[in-house]
């Protein structure tokens, strides 16, 4: 199961993040065993053999949750604006282990920790 928020889905990095954590929990992301909070590159590319390398170690009962935070590339974003990567690897963490937090223990995928 993946969940995504593109630079569409809102104006702001907070915004975003609240909605890929409602997508993921839509799907049942927080009732996988594992769950992986991915960070992208720049235009909001997911690295297919990280996250396929995650699915298959947890034999498929897995969710990654993932936000784009420019359209530029990674080496052009990180000269014109270092803090968007921050900002949004953060913004998506908070919001993952907010609602992780709130699971009752046993009910909670390996995550946040």
């Amino acid at each position: 199961m993946r969940a995504y928020a593109g630079l569409t889905t809102s104006d702001d990095a907070e915004s975003r993040a609240a909605r890929a954590v409602a997508d993921l929990e839509r799907a049942g992301g927080f009732e996988r065993e594992n769950l992986l909070v991915m960070t992208t590159t720049g235009s909001g590319w997911v690295d297919p053999a990280a996250v396929d390398s995650f699915e298959y170690l947890g034999n498929g009962d897995s969710a990654t949750v993932a936000m784009q935070y420019s359209y530029l590339p990674s080496w052009l974003s990180y000269l014109v604006d270092q803090s968007k990567a921050r900002q949004a690897g953060r913004e998506l963490f908070d919001a993952v282990c907010d609602t992780w937090s709130k699971l009752p223990q046993d009910r909670r995928a390996r995550a946040c920790s």
